[in-house]
């Protein structure tokens, strides 16, 4: 007899089980489709064991948005770690954490944008952190309009990745990367980034 594993709620790994759930139902089904329903069945849990862990959809799509933004700032300050004390260091931390974009989830960017079209309340962790990587950036910059343009273009082209409407190649987008990173100071002219 197939039987779904159950998972016991407050357990370290309930949480975690839950949120991998739901980045699977989303890449499944879509962002706007995306229940409490779906995930509970995709998790084993009862749906009161999943209330347990997030009362609502809305705390489900927090938790979701949390998790990507703490995977994004460990690659980040990850690669910020080895260039401390270096000109624009914040900006080259953000490109070489995002250059290698395929390490976060897509699906979980998706469903928060489309949680976010439903309540804009919950980009406020994402505006703090764009907040802080703007503060970042102005303070150490010594050419700021550049290094600005340069962080915007790139979240330009992550914003084409999550939407899936970007008309270039994957090689195209590392090497506009490669470029940025040459502009912000970080890759020699001529080189590319590994």
């Amino acid at each position: 007899m197939n039987q779904k594993k159950r998972l016991v709620p407050g357990r370290p790994n309930s949480r975690d089980s839950i949120l991998d759930a739901a980045l699977r139902v989303t890449a499944r089904d879509g962002a706007g489709n995306l229940t409490l329903d779906k995930v509970a069945v995709e998790c084993g849990l009862s749906k009161g064991g999943l209330l347990y862990n997030y009362p609502s959809k809305e705390a489900l799509l927090q938790a979701m948005l949390e998790r990507l933004l703490n995977q994004h700032l460990q690659l980040m300050e990850e690669e910020y770690e080895t260039l401390k004390g270096q000109p624009d260091a914040t900006l080259r931390a953000f490109l070489r954490a995002w250059r290698h974009d395929e390490q976060i989830s897509m699906d979980a960017s998706l469903a928060i944008i489309a949680a976010a079209a439903q309540n804009p309340g919950l980009l406020q962790p994402l505006k703090e952190h764009f907040r802080d990587i703007y503060s970042r950036i102005c303070r150490e910059s010594d050419n700021r309009e550049q290094a600005l343009m340069i962080w915007a273009a790139a979240d330009g082209l992550l914003l084409h990745r999550i939407m899936d409407v970007a008309p270039y190649s994957h090689e195209d987008k590392a090497a506009m990367f490669d470029a940025m990173l040459r502009l912000a100071g970080d890759v020699p002219e001529g080189e590319t980034v590994a």
